[in-house]
């Protein structure tokens, strides 16, 4: 697994195996409304989570 996975305070929160699954994993498990991507580290970092759901 290649790619890892933030929270919104740059906490680690697991390792990914693509920028799709982090994307995913993001929304359905860290109930994440928007996620930023950098290709360069490989890595995605929650930067908005849904409040209301």
């Amino acid at each position: 697994m290649d790619w890892k996975l933030y929270d919104d305070q740059g906490k680690y929160l697991q390792d990914v195996n693509c920028q799709y699954d982090s994307l995913d994993l993001a929304t359905l498990e860290h109930n994440a409304e928007k996620v930023e991507v950098d290709f360069k580290s490989k890595s995605a970092r929650i930067v908005k989570y849904n409040e209301g759901e």
